[in-house]
Formats: structure tokens, sequence, C-alpha cells
């Protein structure tokens, strides 16, 4: 026999060099991918770019050969046996022997961090990682008020995942986590008690099992009942807003047979109700509810309001006056942190099964809030200068902040004159309607600006002490020195020790005039200096008036007229501060934008001339420069009658549309 090596094909081509086998490395490295968080698509579309990168030259034969570039399919039967290696299969033995290999190392170094209890069908699951524990030792927040929310539909066999969280200034905080198999009212009782087994010993900032003062929770009568089983020592709240989204969503059901035109009024009388600031304001809408001309017309509705009613201790603004809620009617805290868990830990796809979920709730979560309070920790605060929690800047004279005891700061009104707030820097609660339950307000930031006091209702911008303490919650270690945490500006000596005033009778000692500044000596050579500045600048104005007056002239009896019509100082100071930063017309910007310093310095935009605005044929654009091409849909106007501020004039939208030409050709004549 007589054998030639041939081959009936070409050796080197595309058709040929897609079959070969792929070589080890480029396994390996897309196990580091997949082990990164990769799908077989992303893993393998990144692997063609660091191709193309590294030699494109010859990357169009190296796209062609399977030893460097797999195909999809090699990638999904990959994926699939790591993942079934990782995590078994999606029920069953093999998940459960899966389940209780992660454990130990979930549970590695003696944490504690995850307990699993089975009883029949039912199956329940607690989570507290170390972040979490962190969050209970040290975060106050978490002894006074705990959000609890579930969701589904996060993994393919629809666990129920239970979240409790508090508020502080960096956000929502977890405080523990439990996965059950169904929402009835003993399985939540077995997850909470589970729950409790993993918690540290100085939980909910050292109250331990009593729990928190408050629970805030939808209306589900299942969880409310099993927090009062577990935590008797707490009161459970309702949310404010589930509570009126409940009633619109009963006034729309067919079934009640209320008529469409009468669903707004009668949500209004159950809104009174919720928001009713005193009992008083409660018992007159409640009268109102019964006694009201088309209330009274539909009996499902006046049965609904009477077991509304039955909780209203529970909803009822006017019960929440003393309570330690900064702020919080509602349990958009833990909402939102659903939202996260979803769109940034699941990244909107189920999990495969419990032990996936399970390690993506223990792993990528804490890895989350992890970068979260290390960014705050490190003063990058950029995406969190929208929230409440961000320092406002506000026209209040710090030197008519005065500390009349250890703990209680007289800090005045902004607005009305002979009004001063009462600010206690121990519990940070403002005797204003802002922050009388302890939510973040001006006068707050006032006293611990002009004190240095850190106060944890605010972003520790200039709080060394706080931004470390972010720093330990983060990463549970103190290896970092104080100089890390300290700003550009807090060496400079500029800190005002705090002095006890004492408060007398007098008028004279009760209240400062708003209208000038205390405590400021400047000296005769500073003032004569100024005068000489002063000086120059009218001598260089009148000279360059007299040399052309065609061009100065308008511009400098306009400057006469603006002084004559300032009648005030805080008028005065304030146009010459500004004089000369202004040059355009300023870029529109809602309320909650608007800051002094900030939007000086960041806005980019060429303002436009005012009478710019006025000659627009379609005025939908603000004072921006008009886009080109067709106006948005988001664009506010009387075409359409769903504008986010109402009813619009008439020639403040899109121009009226053209009707069509007449057909008879004599009718324009």
């Amino acid at each position: 026999m007589n054998l030639k090596w041939r081959h009936n094909h070409p050796v080197m081509s595309a058709d040929v060099l897609r079959r070969r086998d792929v070589s080890p490395a480029v396994a390996d490295k897309f196990k580091e991918l997949f082990a990164a968080g990769h799908s077989p698509s992303s893993a393998l579309e990144t692997h063609k770019c660091d191709l193309q990168l590294d030699d494109e030259d010859s990357y169009i034969v190296k796209a062609a050969d399977r030893f460097h570039c797999p195909d999809l399919q090699w990638c999904y039967r990959l994926y699939y046996k790591l993942f079934k290696a990782e995590y078994g299969t999606q029920s069953g033995e093999s998940m459960a022997s899966a389940l209780m290999r992660r454990l130990e190392s979930w549970n590695g170094n003696q944490s504690n961090t995850v307990a699993v209890h089975s009883s029949n069908e039912d199956h329940c699951i607690a989570i507290c990682t170390p972040l979490m524990k962190r969050v209970h030792q040290r975060v106050i927040q978490s002894s006074e008020l705990v959000f609890v929310d579930s969701s589904g539909s996060l993994d393919t066999s629809n666990y129920r995942v239970f979240m409790l969280m508090t508020n502080c200034s960096a956000g929502g905080l977890p405080l523990g986590i439990f996965v059950t198999t169904s929402e009835s009212e003993s399985v939540l009782v077995s997850g909470l008690e589970l729950l409790k087994t993993v918690f540290p010993t100085d939980c909910f900032h050292g109250r331990d099992t009593q729990g928190p003062m408050y629970f805030m929770t939808d209306d589900c009568a299942a969880e409310r009942n099993a927090l009062a089983k577990v935590f008797p020592n707490s009161v459970v709240l309702l949310c404010q807003f589930h509570v009126l989204w409940a009633a619109w969503r009963w006034l729309w059901k067919s079934s009640n047979g209320v008529r469409s035109d009468d669903r707004p009024y009668l949500y209004g009388i159950i809104r009174r109700a919720v928001f009713a600031h005193t009992s008083q304001e409660l018992a007159e809408a409640l009268t109102a509810m019964h006694h009201d001309v088309v209330a009274v017309t539909y009996d499902k509705f006046i049965c609904y309001c009477n077991k509304l009613v039955e909780k209203s201790e529970l909803w009822a603004a006017c019960y929440r006056g003393d309570a330690a809620l900064r702020g919080h009617s509602t349990n958009n805290t833990v909402e939102s942190s659903i939202r996260i868990l979803k769109d940034k830990i699941f990244k909107r796809l189920k999990a495969f099964n419990l032990v996936q979920l399970t390690d993506f709730l223990v792993t990528r979560l804490e890895q989350y809030y992890s970068r979260r309070l290390a960014n705050i920790a490190n003063n990058r605060t950029d995406e969190l200068r929208h929230t409440r929690y961000f320092p406002k800047d506000s026209d209040i004279a710090l030197a008519n902040v005065w500390q009349v005891s250890p703990d209680i700061v007289s800090v005045p009104s902004a607005t009305t004159a002979d009004v001063s707030y009462s600010v206690n820097t121990s519990l940070w609660v403002c005797s204003c309607p802002a922050g009388n339950g302890g939510a973040p307000c001006k006068h707050q930031w006032a006293a611990a600006n002009k004190y240095s006091i850190d106060c944890f209702n605010f972003l520790p911008i200039t709080s060394p002490a706080l931004r470390k303490l972010y720093h330990y919650i983060a990463c549970g270690r103190d290896d970092m020195p104080d100089d890390w945490f300290v700003g550009l500006k807090d060496n400079d000596g500029s800190a005002v020790e705090p002095t006890v005033r004492v408060v007398t009778d007098t008028q004279q000692d009760r209240q400062l005039s708003r209208t000038s500044v205390v405590g400021v000596d400047y000296s005769d050579e500073q003032v004569e200096e100024a005068v000489t500045q002063l000086g120059r600048i009218t001598a260089t104005l009148t000279d360059k008036l007299r040399q052309d007056r065609a061009t100065y002239l308008d511009g400098v009896m306009s400057f006469v007229r603006n002084f004559d019509n300032i009648t005030t100082t805080s008028g005065l100071m304030s146009a010459m501060h500004c004089f000369g930063k202004y040059s355009g017309a300023a870029t529109a910007l809602s309320a909650g934008r608007k800051r002094k310093a900030a939007v000086a310095f960041a806005n980019k935009r060429i303002g436009v001339q005012p009478t710019a605005v006025a000659r627009r044929s379609v005025k939908c654009f603000g004072r921006r420069v008009a886009g080109l091409g067709r106006p948005s849909k988001l664009t506010r106007s009387s075409e359409h009658g769903y504008g986010k501020v109402g009813a619009r004039p008439v020639g403040a939208g899109l121009p009226p549309r053209k009707t069509a030409a007449p057909h008879n050709l004599y009718a324009s004549s």
C-alpha cells in the first residue's frame, strides 16, 4: 500500500481554519471573562475587539481561525459547563448540594453571613454581609427607621427577596436580606427569625433584638403581622404613597362602579385625610368623607373608607409629627434599592437558580455598595449633587448663628425677620417645619458649617471624620491615615470654636440685625485702599465716557438708573458682588439645579439675547439655542393637553396647523 499525504481541499482557507480546535490559552481567557460577569456573546465580542487591537493587520486571518477566535456555540457550551459545575442544576439535589458547598465559602472566617432553613416545601435564606453588619453598628439611622419591601421575578423559580434598608446621607444602605418561597405570614416569621441569627450582637445601632423604633412597609397584612411578631417593640407604619396608589387603583376598578368623572374628586377626599397635619384636620376630612354629596352615592366607597380609617394611625401624617422619620413618609428608599438590584446587580436578567441568586446578593450587591461608599469617602460625589443630602448654598449669615447651649444652636430665619430656629446638634433636628422630624434643612447646615460640627444629615464634603466612617463601612478597614480625608481648606485654621452665648430677655441680645455683618473689623488702611480703587474705577469710566460718548452714554445712564432703584443694603451688596459675572441670557434651569457657584462654573452654553426668544415662531426651547429639525415630542406645547406644567397660553407652543387651501379656484378671488 502506498500512502500519499495529499489533501483533497485547500489547507490555508477560511473554511478549513474555522474547524480547528480552540487553543487552551483562548479557553483560559474566556473562563476569566465569564468569571468577570460576561455572557457568551459579550465575551466573544470582547475577545474579537482585543484581537483587532493587538494586531489589526492579521485580524482577518485570526478571525477566521477557530484556534484564535472560537465560534458562538463553543462559547455557550463552555459557559454552561462552567455554570453547572459552579451552581448545579436549576433545582433538585444537585442544586441543594451546590448551595451547601457555597454556604461554606460564604461563611468563611466565621463571618456568619448566610443561614439556610428548610421546612417541608418552604425554604428560607437569610443574608447579612460584613458591610451590612457595619451599617448596623455605625449608622445611627438604623435604630430609627427601617424600610422593608420585597420583589420577585429575580430568578426562574420566582423566589421572593425581602430587603431591609435604612437611609443616611449616603442614600439607602442594606441591613439584611432574606429569601423565601412564599409570602405567607408563617414563612415571613421564619425568615425574620432566621435573619436575626445572622445579625451582629449590637444590631440596629445597639437596640439588638428590640429592633428599630419604626418600620415602614406597604399595605401587606402578612408582612406587617410578621414584623409585629418578631419585633413587638417596633412601630410598623404604612407608606403613604402605597396607600394613595391602592386607593387610586380601587377607584379605577370597574367592578366598584365609580364614574370616571367622580374618581379624581373622591381621590382628593382620601388624599386630604392622608396629608392632614393635625388631628382636627383629619377629623374634619373623615367627617366630610362620610357626608360628602358625591361620596354618599357610592356605598362601596364608604365601606372602603371605613376600612381605611381603621388603619389611620399607620398612614395619617398628623400621627407622625413626633416620629424620628427624618422627612420620610414613603418607602422610596427601598423601592429605589429594588431598582438598583434589578438594573445594576442582575442586569435585568433572571438568575438561573437559587444558588446564583444568593451568590449575587452576597457578592455583587456587597461590592456595589462598597464602591458607592468608597466614592463618598474619597469625596467623589458628582452623581449625588442633586440629592437632598448635598449641602445647599443659603443666604443665612453665619455671623448671626450662635450656640446657646452645648447641644443647641440658634440660627436666624433666612426669610422672616426676628425669627430664629433651634438646632439640636446631638440629634440633628431643627424647630423649623422642614427639619422638625430630623430631615436635613439649611439651618442644620448653617450650624454645622459655623462650628465645624460633623452632621450626618449631609454628605461629608467638609467632614473628615464622617468620610473616614464611610471608608470603614465600605471596606471594613481603618488603615487609611487621617490626612487622607482632609480637604483642601481644612488646615487653614479658620474653624470657629464653639462658644456658648448667654441669651437674655433684652431685645438687643435676643436678635442681631439681619442687615449688617457682625464681628468683622477692617483696618483704616484697607478702607483707604478700597476708596482709592473705587476712585480709580470712577475716573476710568469718566474718561471713557468723555472720549466715546456714543458708546458709553447709554450704558452709564442705565447704570445710574439701576443704582438709584436699589433701596436696600443687601440689594447693593448683591449688585456689587455680581458685577461682571454675567454675559448673555442665562440657561433655563429647574429650581432643583440652581446653585450659585456650581451653575456659574459648570454652565458651558453660550446664552442668547432675551429678545431672540420673542422673535421665534416655534417657542419650544426656552432660552437655549434653537435646535434644528423637528421639535421634540417632549415639548410642552398648547397643541397637546398633557403638559407637565398645566395648560399653556395659546401663543406659547407650536404655531397652529395651517388649513388646507380651498379646492375652488374662484373662492379666493
